[in-house]
């Protein structure tokens, strides 16, 4: 029989309101429903190999196990009551806290309006958990720890027992547990609790006795004013970045400099410096553009902050490097986020996070960024206090290289008579070895005009092909990596010392004791010591992986300098495994080999530094003692 026009209107209606219903229903799900079961379910009831065979995934999942959702009776669905840990033996989310009750009770609603759910077919098995992880990260970036800060309303109850906001919020939470504050404290005790609590002191009789006289204001801001405070506070940060003056296990190393970053948090808590200030003086205190500077200690405080990177866990010679700068990192990377994030991101080693919205991608994330930095010690002093005195030293030894210069050309002319008839000279010629100078010398002087210019050539010709065969030779069984050059544009160069850079053939070291003026004539290269001994310098090698049986290095020093191969970023070189090590006792360039056939595979970095800025767990060896 038809429908008449004002029946099929009704009908038309009704689907209208139907399809709204359900459009509502399923917009409740999605947002309320839908990443909870991600966030709290997934992970054991998802996919084709879901505990229990319950699949919350997709309708038909839950559809088909008996009694877990019952379309409009919650009560009676067994998910509800294993939210609610009511069912001893299946207690859910599985080792995790409970659910909040407005969690519940969405799932409540949910259920009793008929558990709409959209989800018509499983997810493809490879996506499964990245959808879970966006989902999840979505829901959990939705909790109150994570949303910007507010200023809530404040409560009108409380007012008569203080008129502080604070104190109105906790009377609220005294009132609700049935609790009443206590009496008030004599001025006596409120003067010992104060002086306990900012300076972790108690008063002296005197302090006592003068406190009482003063308002209670001006008694914490003289505390807050004294160097006590950093000390009672600083312990906290120093427990927060785990603290210590050595390394601990079987050799207990002591960390050098350990004390710069102590008495750093102490300064810094003190001048009430910004703790935005401090996280970036933390991660990269060494490369602030405008560093915090204290001038009366001469000191770059920016640059202190990242000592904390160093106190790591560590191992006494380790046989893999590689997992012991691993456990450096991790150690990092647990230390940061608890201490500037409240988050346990070291969780997210393995696998995303369980409870925070930390994917394991972020993780190694931030693990190649610590990754990348190699350990080693950094110039501390104030911008500008290391050059003290630079430019007139260089403007002397510029004086100094032209009165050499002309003496030279003045008693140039004298040199044949005095290589003839001087008794030194003639020693110094008799004793020369071959293809010195004074060698050649001593075989052309009996030499005459056509007989001299031929036995000349013959002298060049011979060192040139000597020089030419020694460098095929050097380029048919090694090959070069690195050359001044490059050195002074892809390494990592640290202190004054490297200020002239890359120097010419010819540059010479003037001597500080004695009667001679200049100690050494040196080569093209890079030197610290050739304006003052006294600038430090520190160059660090990109890293790179041992390919080779040997590394060799051609450097020159003392008992002051050493250069060093360091694997996996272990700053130990001195013995057992890690003695890869090269001390240049001489005043000329020479070749340094290392072995690495052990090493092959490994990562690691070469090092020349100054000795005291040297990358040692111990600083015991200085004033140029020899180390064993």
């Amino acid at each position: 029989m038809p429908l008449r026009n004002n029946q099929a209107g009704l009908l038309f209606m009704a689907l209208l309101y139907s399809a709204h219903g359900f459009a509502a229903d399923f917009e409740f799900f999605e947002k309320r429903i839908r990443p909870v079961l991600v966030a709290e379910c997934h992970q054991c009831h998802a996919g084709e190999n879901a505990k229990g065979n319950l699949r919350l995934d997709h309708r038909a999942g839950w559809q088909s196990a008996e009694s877990v959702i019952v379309p409009g009776k919650p009560q009676e669905s067994r998910l509800i009551q294993s939210i609610r840990h009511q069912l001893p033996d299946a207690k859910m989310p599985k080792d995790g806290a409970r659910l909040d009750k407005s969690v519940i009770a969405d799932f409540e609603k949910w259920i009793a309006d008929g558990a709409p759910d959209p989800r018509d077919q499983p997810p493809a098995a490879e996506t499964v958990s990245q959808q879970s992880w966006d989902t999840t990260r979505e829901f959990r970036k939705q909790w109150w720890s994570f949303q910007p800060v507010r200023d809530p309303a404040i409560p009108t109850a409380g007012n008569e027992w203080s008129s502080h906001p604070v104190d109105r919020f906790v009377w609220g939470g005294m009132q609700q547990h049935g609790l009443s504050p206590a009496e008030p404290a004599s001025r006596r005790e409120l003067v010992r609790r104060t002086c306990f609590a900012l300076i972790g002191l108690p008063p002296t009789p005197e302090q006592m006795q003068e406190a009482l006289k003063l308002p209670h204001s001006a008694l914490v801001d003289r505390l807050l004013a004294s160097d006590h405070f950093g000390e009672r506070w600083g312990r906290h940060w120093l427990d927060w970045f785990r603290y210590a003056e050595s390394h601990g296990s079987e050799g207990d190393a002591p960390i050098p400099h350990a004390h710069r970053y102590r008495d750093y948090v102490i300064r810094a808590l003190n001048a009430d410096v910004p703790y935005d200030q401090l996280i970036r003086e933390h991660l990269a205190g060494d490369l602030l553009e405008k560093p915090r500077v204290n001038t009366a200690l001469g000191l770059n405080e920016s640059a202190i902050g990242i000592a904390q990177l160093r106190m790591v866990q560590h191992g006494y010679q380790p046989t893999e490097p590689m997992m012991e700068m691993v456990r450096f990192v991790d150690d990092q990377i647990d230390v940061i986020s608890k201490a500037f994030l409240g988050l346990t991101v070291s969780c997210a080693r393995c696998h995303d996070h369980k409870f925070d919205p930390i994917s394991q991608k972020d993780y190694y994330a931030m693990f190649g960024i610590f990754r990348s930095a190699i350990p080693g010690l950094v110039s501390v002093n104030a911008p500008g206090s290391l050059e003290l005195h630079r430019e007139r030293l260089a403007e002397l030894k510029s004086d100094i290289r032209a009165a050499i210069a002309e003496n030279w050309l003045r008693h140039a002319e004298d040199i044949p008579e005095l290589l003839k008839h001087d008794k030194t000279w003639q020693e110094a010629v008799a004793d020369a070895k071959n293809d010195t100078p004074l060698h050649i010398w001593k075989q052309l002087t009996t030499r005459k005009d056509q007989e001299f210019a031929a036995q000349w050539n013959k002298y060049q010709a011979l060192q040139l092909a000597k020089i030419e065969f020694q460098q095929a030779d050097l380029k048919s069984r090694f090959r070069r990596a690195w050359n001044p050059t490059t050195i002074q544009s892809d390494w990592y160069r640290n202190g004054t010392a490297w200020k002239d850079g890359l120097t010419r053939a010819g540059e010479f070291f003037l001597e500080t004791e004695g009667n001679r003026l200049i100690r050494s004539i040196y080569p093209r290269g890079l030197f610290t010591h050739l304006l003052s001994s006294k600038h430090n310098g520190q160059l660090h090698s990109p890293k790179f992986k041992l390919d080779s049986d040997s590394i060799s290095v051609r450097v020159m020093g003392n008992d002051l300098a050493q250069v060093r191969l360091v694997v996996g970023n272990y700053p130990l070189p001195r013995g057992g495994i890690y003695g890869q090590r090269s001390q240049p006792w001489h005043e000329e360039l020479r070749w340094y080999k290392w072995n690495t056939t052990y090493w092959k595979g490994e990562e690691a970095h070469i090092e020349v530094a100054t000795h005291d800025e040297l990358t040692f767990f111990s600083q015991a060896y200085r004033g140029g003692r020899k180390p064993n």
